[in-house]
């Protein structure tokens, strides 16, 4: 899809966005967003080829319970 910032998209419609790209920029996220009342959103940039180098056992279990039982 691109690079979307749900964090914004979010923030359209009336929600706390938040948006990280490192794990520390997460972790204070993760954290503003449990001291938020009402709904948030955090948006975390992820590296796609990192996302498609995925193990095959946890692709199919992934598919799995996405899918339902296989076989």
């Amino acid at each position: 899809m691109g690079e979307v910032r749900w964090d914004k998209v979010a923030e359209g419609l009336g929600c706390r966005g938040f948006y990280a790209d490192t794990l520390d920029a997460l972790r204070d996220a993760l954290g503003e967003a449990r001291r938020t009342d009402g709904p948030s959103v955090v948006c975390l940039k992820t590296d796609h080829d990192a996302n498609l180098a995925l193990p095959q056992e946890a692709l199919l279990r992934f598919t799995e319970v996405y899918n339902g039982p296989m076989g």
